[in-house]
């Protein structure tokens, strides 16, 4: 149609008409091919001025008709092929014989696809969720630890109240000022730090006399410039005081050996895998978004979340934490390093947390309860667990697994914890009436036997 609206077909040796601008822009190329009259483009929608150049470009670089004359004096004898004018139908709906009879234009309806909107979703697989747990996990860790200034400015703090005790009466009376817990180990919170702080004192002290010790240190501690400086006459007492500079609460203990040693082990597992820091910082988020955190509480504390972490990594196959052994546990009493083998484990963090909801949801209440430590045998971890508590523990661990597994978001569970689990809080002892599981009331839970409670739990 192009061709004989020209009036002439390329010959051999000219170039053929390009249709790559009428494909591009096919109103456009067609209109300009044509030569319509500007009455009639009316009838065409607009075009952009950058496709109307391109085509009036092309256009121009198309043999015209005088040009093809001039050059084969042949072509003058020729006669110009006859111009027929066709209607060109652009109607949507074009009449042919086989649609005569069908609805008119008019009262045509357009057929619209309906997609089902309640499709059930795939679910995805352990692997893929691992996978989109470890990711969401690597962005997310570092909202949780303090900035490493924090631990430069702690460690500082030893130096500093040794310094303002030099003209004290109790000078000779306190050896050495350690930072434990988990501000040496790097296993604490942004929002939920404090700086632990062990005194050793002289051997001359009688235990007796460690109390009046404590709050003489109290009075100079106060005379330094911290701010709401107390004792706390606990089983084991405590100075607390706020320090101004660092914005942060310690508490200072006055010879717990053992305390020292629990820092030395947990540093050494540290430094032989990073997964276990990743790990057991999500832990303690995950406790302290569901209330299952806090010794004074009657709930789990720090160092008994931090078991846990280290009784799944030393399960896995192959293990993620080696077994200290006897002479290990010695060195790391006695205040020495220990350096452990790397593991050949090559698990995600993904995969290690949706597994340690997993591997702890079969637990019974008297294995939290019932925690020994593994430096010193005869000291129970979670002696201040109740056992009510325990069992809303494990429910949380069961309902944290499940959703989990089920391809929920790590995030959203710590973010909205009270709507994913209904919003059972935990109690403490001195509360009558614990939140139990919907499935028995206390009155009931009192009277089954052990066997039956782990049955009911579960």
């Amino acid at each position: 149609n192009i061709a004989q609206s020209k009036g002439s077909f390329p010959k051999k040796g000219e170039p053929a008409l390009d249709m790559t601008e009428a494909l591009q822009s096919p109103w456009q190329s067609f209109i300009n091919s044509l030569e319509i009259e500007p009455e009639n483009l009316q009838k065409f929608p607009p075009v952009s001025q950058s496709s109307a150049n391109a085509a009036q470009s092309k256009k121009s670089s198309l043999p015209s008709k005088k040009k093809a004359s001039e050059q084969d004096p042949d072509l003058k004898q020729q006669k110009p092929l006859k111009k027929e004018k066709k209607s060109i139908d652009v109607s949507p709906h074009k009449k042919t014989q086989s649609n005569q009879h069908s609805v008119p234009e008019s009262s045509q309806v357009p057929v619209s696809i309906e997609r089902p909107q309640n499709q059930p979703k795939i679910p995805l697989s352990e692997s893929q969720i691992a996978k989109n747990l470890s990711e969401e996990i690597e962005a997310f860790l570092p909202n949780l630890v303090p900035p490493p200034s924090y631990f430069t400015r702690c460690a500082e703090i030893p130096t500093q109240l040794m310094k303002g005790l030099e003209r004290s009466k109790i000078a000779g009376f306190i050896k050495h000022i350690d930072v434990c817990g988990s501000s040496a180990t790097g296993l604490c919170l942004k929002e939920h730090s404090d700086v632990d702080l062990i005194a050793t004192t002289a051997s001359s002290i009688k235990k007796q006399n460690v109390m009046g010790l404590m709050k003489t240190f109290a009075n100079d501690v106060k005379h330094q410039g911290m701010k709401k400086v107390c004792v706390i006459p606990a089983n084991v007492p405590i100075v607390r005081f706020w320090h101004p500079h660092l914005n942060v609460e310690c508490d200072v203990v006055f010879n717990r050996i053992e305390s020292i040693a629990h820092t030395a082990m947990l540093r050494a597992f540290v430094e032989q895998d990073d997964r276990f820091q990743k790990l057991t910082l999500l832990v303690k988020k995950w406790a302290h978004a569901f209330e299952c955190h806090g010794a004074m509480r009657h709930r789990m504390s720090s160092f008994g979340l931090c078991l846990l972490v280290i009784e799944f990594l030393q399960n896995t196959s192959p293990p993620v934490l080696s077994a200290l052994t006897s002479d290990q546990k010695w060195r790391v009493v006695c205040g020495d390093m220990v350096f452990l083998p790397f593991s050949r484990n090559i698990q995600t963090i993904g995969q290690l947390l949706l597994d340690f909801f997993k591997f702890h949801s079969d637990k019974t209440p008297k294995q939290l309860t019932d925690m020994a430590d593994p430096l010193f045998p005869e000291n129970n971890v979670s002696r201040a667990l109740t056992v009510d508590n325990a069992i809303v523990i494990i429910s949380k661990i069961n309902d944290t697994a499940k959703s989990l597994s089920a391809g929920t978001s790590f995030t959203e569970l710590v973010q909205s914890p009270s709507t994913s689990f209904g919003g059972n809080q935990i109690t403490n002892k001195a509360q009558k009436n614990a939140i139990l599981p919907p499935a028995f009331t206390k009155h009931a839970f009192e009277k089954m036997t052990e066997a039956q409670r782990t049955e009911a739990v579960t």
